[in-house]
């Protein structure tokens, strides 16, 4: 019966969680006064100003990616010349995310949405090439992966609209190819961001 009964206390304590994000922790380092914790959609987290209206907006700007301090590695060393590599293809793999999209915007201004995302976590699937004599930078696991944090505010008052924490990863099985390139599994979750950042952008009604 106590087995049972500590089952049916785990159950209810899962099934409250999903009824109610704001029952597990978040993983958005950041302000968030002011938002509030919501069903998440296609993301792990999602954060919204109470009453905010982003379908006012008609463009995004997004910010230079930045590197979270400090950024989960899982142990592993990478040197400042791949982190910025890595931080460039995030970058780049969101404005690809918007090629032909007249959503996208190169400034700021009244109407546009500020996109800051910031790399928080990633690791290779393969070490980095080391052409020095220092060695191994990191252990080859085979599956990698990448997390990120992206805050959504107005572009010409600064004020934060809306909150993202998302994780990415890879799997164990070996019909991961990605295995076998050193950002594989990270270039996946880049992709897959900047897809999903433009639909959740068009679903909420932010059209340009």
């Amino acid at each position: 019966m106590r087995l049972a009964s500590r089952f049916v206390l785990m159950s209810s304590l899962l099934l409250a969680c999903v009824s109610d994000p704001s029952a597990v922790p978040s993983r958005y380092v950041g302000d968030l006064t002011g938002l509030e914790r919501v069903k998440p959609g296609p993301w792990d987290e999602l954060h919204l100003r109470a009453g905010v209206d982003l379908a006012a907006y008609r463009a995004v700007f997004i910010a230079p990616v930045a590197l979270a301090e400090p950024l989960d590695t899982q142990g592993d060393r990478y040197r400042a010349y791949d982190l910025e590599r890595v931080r460039q293809r995030f970058e780049r793999a969101l404005r690809n995310g918007f090629d032909g999209n007249p959503l996208l915007s190169e400034t700021p201004g009244k109407g546009v949405l500020e996109l800051r995302p910031t790399l928080t976590a990633v690791v290779a699937n393969r070490p980095p090439l080391d052409e020095s004599k220092l060695g191994t930078l990191s252990t080859a696991r085979g599956v990698g992966g990448a997390s990120m944090q992206l805050a959504v505010a107005d572009s010409q008052t600064g004020e934060l609209l809306a909150a993202i924490f998302d994780r990415q990863w890879g799997t164990e099985f070996t019909s991961n190819f990605n295995r076998n390139v050193t950002w594989g599994d990270a270039d996946s979750a880049f992709r897959w961001w900047a897809r999903t950042l433009v639909q959740w952008l068009a679903h909420s009604g932010v059209q340009g």
